[in-house]
């Protein structure tokens, strides 16, 4: 009897075995096609047909580099462009999910953020009628060490080909005194932040929509997790239009500076003028200043000498040479005890 009973129970087990172990027809992913941004994940599922059949079920990608997938079927974006995603349930029964990986706008880091990128349609280039102007304009900060700025360090990297240098342009930042702009180094201390602008001269092939740019930027840490889409860029006409958007305030100080001084600051600036030579020593060039009555300068180097007129403003004392009409705005104040600082080393460095 019990023999009897023990065939029976391994007959049951046998067909319920047979009955749970369906050959497996199909195969299918949750998704045919998804969209994921460099770096990150997705996850796939998949489903057999008929429904509680089972096999040995792989994962596979047409191209690692663009993304991979382990044996769960997570996806993770490696790098930009399309990848197939095919999950294999045997011999002929598999499917596929088409992986676009994109690089996501991220304009914030730890230690940058982008206000944005602008372009002065008013400038051209001597050596190339087809490069525009770029700024980028954008803020350091620093909460952790201390770090070390120019405006020449940045690069801009058009779609990971062509890779752009900031170049120092004198006399284009005239208009925005809340930025920071220079060749030289500048000191940002832990806890505080700077307001910055670099400069670009880029074809404007590189500026037309769809193109991403990525960042680079030796002394800032994260820069290269900066991306900006040219879609965002803007387009002023002007310099001055260009500054009205990015620092008003700094603009309207500006135009302030360069009104004429009334009679009263006039005669105390040239009062003081008239009594010093003004010497420095910028580029590797001394110079001598030298002003007298009623509006005249005398500009003295090794190589050569030049005189011109000059005239008192609010915050410079422009000189216009005699030769060729060129103007050079040199900023000036006053100390606490009542004399004038003028500055010009400023105002020759062409380095800034």
């Amino acid at each position: 009897m019990k023999r009897i009973i023990s065939i029976l129970l391994v007959f049951l087990l046998c067909i319920s075995f047979a009955a749970c172990s369906k050959k497996v027809k199909s195969i299918s992913i949750s998704e045919s096609e998804v969209s994921v941004y460099l770096d990150e994940t997705h996850q796939l599922e998949y489903k057999l047909e008929p429904e509680k059949a089972s096999a040995d079920v792989t994962w596979e990608s047409s191209d690692p580099t663009v993304a991979t997938v382990d044996n769960n079927g997570l996806v993770a974006a490696i790098g930009v462009g399309t990848a197939s995603i095919k999950v294999s349930a045997g011999d002929d029964i598999s499917a596929s999910c088409t992986v676009t990986v994109s690089r996501k706008e991220i304009i914030e880091t730890n230690y940058t953020t982008i206000k944005g990128l602008y372009v002065d349609e008013s400038y051209r280039d001597s050596k190339s009628d087809d490069l525009r102007l770029v700024y980028m304009v954008y803020t350091v900060k620093t909460d952790s060490e201390n770090l070390k700025v120019s405006s020449i360090t940045q690069h801009i990297i058009v779609d990971d080909i062509n890779d752009y240098t900031a170049e120092h342009i004198p006399d284009v930042n005239r208009y925005m005194d809340n930025y920071y702009y220079s060749s030289y180094i500048e000191n940002v201390y832990t806890g505080t932040e700077l307001n910055v602008i670099s400069t670009f001269k880029i074809p404007s092939t590189e500026l037309v929509a769809g193109k991403v740019y990525t960042f680079s930027n030796s002394y800032i840490p994260e820069t290269e997790n900066l991306c900006f889409f040219s879609d965002h860029v803007k387009t002023f006409k002007t310099a001055e239009e260009l500054a009205k958007e990015i620092d008003p305030e700094g603009y309207k100080s500006e135009l302030d500076k360069q009104k004429p001084a009334d009679s009263e600051t006039e005669a105390k600036v040239k009062n003081q003028l008239y009594q010093y030579d003004f010497n420095f020593y910028v580029n590797n060039t001394s110079y001598k200043l030298s002003f007298s009555s009623p509006n005249r300068f005398t500009l003295r180097t090794a190589y050569n000498t030049s005189s011109g007129t000059y005239v008192v403003k609010n915050g410079y004392v422009s000189i216009t040479h005699d030769s060729n009409n060129e103007t050079i705005d040199i900023p000036y104040d006053f100390k606490e005890n009542g004399d004038i600082n003028l500055h010009t080393a400023e105002a020759f460095d062409v380095k800034g």
